[in-house]
């Protein structure tokens, strides 16, 4: 294999996926970047076994810098802005093709030194080193092939031959509401990710550890598809980190999602969900709306739990005459806090904040919106295609 690559984009790569690999993995090819060069593409590809990321630049990659046009007397004394132009960069030259992989951690960490835009080149010899040469920098290193890391053991990329089915445009943002409630109880291996599930056109996004459930909605084109799956909760960080506009059911027991550069290989859960649906369309019959600016609650909920205690971890509300009261003790210490809701009822209940908190921090609304079920004793806040139920405390 031989490449001239520009360093910012080898870079770009390197960083995109980086977090899964793991440098105490037991398998040597999971500390590795398999790096392989084929007609006109590059590709970066790394795995945890469960997830496996590959991000792919080609020698028509539109990636430009801004160049200065020499500025005239005459623009300079007008005091216009300073001229530049868009020019195109020689990001990637394949000069032989080939596959190799090298260790992680180093190969991050010598590009990483490098700085600056420069071009360099990677090159493997008849024993599969890697050598890393900067021509402008004056650099070189050699990379030592680790004999125990054999990139036939690497999980192969396969890329389905089925209908490529466009995610959400907000699917980012949905990712990261959906997941406060994930199960963070360690023995909880069936509550500890997100809970998909495709129907009528609809994508729903569920996440449940015994005290709180949310779940949001999103629309996707194919309103044939029918299906379900779980993701794990390190899945979830990699796809709010990768950003990805698409995906695809498959290969066998996996998701493939996608972006421009980059795909994610998810490798599905057996899971046994729990059915959340009872619950919430018990949210979607909303009386006695209580409603309140979210960051005077936010804000409150903070101050009053300055005396929480960790171990057990509540705050007290009481709603009258339109105003809220918030307050906890601790010892002879008391906080307290009152703010304005606009309410139809007179109620007193108690709740963990860090409940409340989780789900405030994760929106930006100006109001929001919160309804009691004492039949299931739950307390449910909605907004547009979420809702969010916490269990208050006894």
């Amino acid at each position: 294999m031989e490449i001239l690559i520009d360093s910012d984009v080898l870079l770009e790569g390197l960083t995109r996926v980086k977090p899964i690999v793991s440098s105490k993995g037991l398998v040597p090819i999971l500390n590795c970047f398999v790096l392989e060069a084929r007609e006109k593409e590059f590709s970066i590809s790394a795995s945890s076994d469960d997830l496996t990321i590959s991000w792919t630049v080609g020698e028509d990659a539109e990636y430009v810098e801004k160049q200065k046009k020499p500025s005239t007397k005459e623009s300079s004394e007008e005091g216009s802005e300073e001229n530049t132009e868009s020019i195109r960069k020689d990001v990637l030259k394949i000069k032989e093709e080939g596959r190799v992989a090298t260790l992680a951690s180093r190969f991050h960490e010598i590009v990483s030194k490098l700085g600056g835009s420069y071009k360099v080149s990677l090159k493997t010899d008849e024993d599969q080193n890697l050598i890393v040469t900067c021509e402008n920098a004056d650099a070189k290193a050699t990379l030592t092939h680790d004999a125990a890391a054999d990139i036939d053991d690497f999980p192969k990329i396969e890329i389905p031959d089925v209908e490529e089915v466009n995610l959400p445009e907000d699917f980012v943002p949905m990712l990261k509401l959906a997941q406060v409630a994930i199960c963070e109880i360690e023995s909880r291996f069936d509550l500890k990710g997100l809970h998909f599930k495709i129907d009528s056109g609809h994508l729903s996004l569920t996440s449940c550890d015994n005290k709180k459930i949310c779940r949001v909605t999103g629309e996707i084109e194919n309103s044939k598809l029918k299906d379900e799956f779980f993701l794990s909760r390190d899945s979830i960080r990699e796809l709010i980190r990768m950003r990805p506009t698409s995906f695809l059911i498959g290969p066998k027991n996996h998701l493939t999602f996608k972006n421009i550069t980059t795909t994610l290989t998810v490798q599905l859960l057996k899971n046994d969900f729990p059915d959340l649906d009872k619950y919430v369309k018990l949210g979607e019959q909303s009386s006695n709306v209580v409603e309140v600016d979210r960051k005077s609650l936010k804000d409150a909920i903070d101050w009053v739990s300055i005396l929480s205690e960790s171990f057990d971890s509540r705050i007290d509300f009481e709603i009258a005459d339109q105003r809220m009261t918030l307050f906890s003790e601790l010892n002879t210490s008391k906080t307290k806090r009152k703010i304005k809701v606009n309410s139809p009822i007179e109620k007193d209940f108690a709740c963990n904040p860090d409940y409340f908190l989780d789900f405030l921090n994760a929106i930006d609304d100006k109001k929001v919106e919160f309804f009691f079920n004492d039949e299931v004793n739950k307390i449910f806040f909605k907004r547009p295609r979420t809702t969010f139920i916490v269990t208050p405390k006894k």
